[in-house]
């Protein structure tokens, strides 16, 4: 928390994390891969990393346990362990798949403009053998959710659905727009920054006299 707090750092100096050098490359956006939940809750912690530990003590046998929180990403996440005893160094990695029956992301344009209108809403993978009924609701802060704001659809047994809903830009400024996501397997609530710009008309010219 400390090192992902604003606050602490009042001169904006940028920084960067030389683990990755230890590491390949991840070849995957983290924050695209949302959604999941066994009950109804604001999905928001997309943190790329879910916890660094950088002193552990093993015991007699050479083992250590770890207790934490993952944030509400749906995604593999790199497992790495660094191993010192004497002058002896070890590393092993490893896979930690994260993963609901339904998973669901949001699928939005990057930035609206003033008084654009889209077709956009949710991406749901069913990740069962049978089919599951889903309901969502759109509602936002900033955008008008045109037609109906509450859908109910079957997604097919591992299969994949796109729910859109007709967003309309009608002020510039940021916002939010939340999906509301209920179903018997699957119950949460998906927030997404939105960010609206007033399109801005440039005009060049030159005088030519004495």
């Amino acid at each position: 928390k400390f090192f992902y707090d604003v606050a602490n750092f009042p001169q904006a100096v940028d920084g960067d994390d030389s683990r990755r050098l230890l590491m390949k490359p991840l070849a995957f956006d983290t924050s695209a891969l949302t959604g999941g939940g066994d009950k109804l809750e604001e999905r928001s912690d997309f943190r790329p990393l879910a916890l660094f530990e950088p002193f552990v003590k093993t015991d007699a046998k050479g083992e250590a346990t770890l207790r934490f929180k993952l944030p509400d990403s749906l995604t593999t996440y790199r497992l790495t362990a660094m191993a010192v005893s004497g002058s002896r160094v070890g590393v092993k990695e490893g896979e930690l798949l994260v993963q609901n029956p339904i998973n669901v992301r949001a699928a939005l344009p990057r930035r609206f403009r003033n008084r654009d209108t889209a077709a956009a809403g949710v991406v749901m993978k069913n990740l069962t053998a049978s089919p599951q009924k889903v309901q969502v609701s759109a509602e936002s802060t900033i955008l008008s959710v045109g037609g109906a704001k509450t859908r109910t659809v079957t997604i097919p047994p591992n299969g994949a659905y796109e729910l859109p809903f007709i967003l309309s830009a009608t002020a510039a400024g940021e916002g939010t727009i939340t999906f509301t996501v209920r179903s018997e397997l699957v119950n949460e609530r998906l927030v997404e920054k939105v960010i609206v710009e007033q399109p801005l008309i440039k005009e060049a010219f030159a005088t030519v006299g004495t």
